[in-house]
């Protein structure tokens, strides 16, 4: 008797693409590889499900992710509710300044994308938020 791996990552993405993701995240713990449980959880995010995000980002160690999660779970607590700003946060996380900036905008938060423009020293992009 051998025991025989099954990837399922075809059925985890079928669950992406419906935007079903704790059904994705049931699916992947059968058994899926790192770049899929990346991905289940990028896709995660961008669609708002921080709880399966969270323990997606936890499965790959991916630390950087886990401290946002963290601080937009600390900014709810504090009865922060706008998702057009934790978008934001994670695009900008994930190096889509444009993106990024985009969504402070139509948050009616444009310091932080003039000041997410300073610190990363791209001043022109800075100076069209103004």
């Amino acid at each position: 008797m051998s025991s025989v791996e099954v990837p399922q990552s075809a059925p985890m993405y079928q669950y992406l693409e419906k935007k079903l993701f704790k059904q994705a995240y049931d699916v992947a713990c059968l058994g899926v590889t790192d770049q899929d449980w990346a991905a289940l959880a990028h896709e995660a995010m961008e669609g708002l499900d921080f709880d399966t995000a969270k323990k997606a980002f936890i499965r790959v160690r991916e630390l950087r992710y886990l401290e946002l999660l963290h601080s937009i779970e600390e900014r709810r607590r504090r009865g922060e509710t706008d998702n057009h700003l934790f978008l934001a946060d994670f695009y900008a996380y994930q190096g889509k300044f444009g993106e990024a900036a985009k969504l402070y905008k139509r948050a009616g938060q444009e310091g932080k994308a003039m000041n997410m423009y300073t610190d990363l020293r791209m001043f022109e992009y800075a100076k069209v938020i103004i």
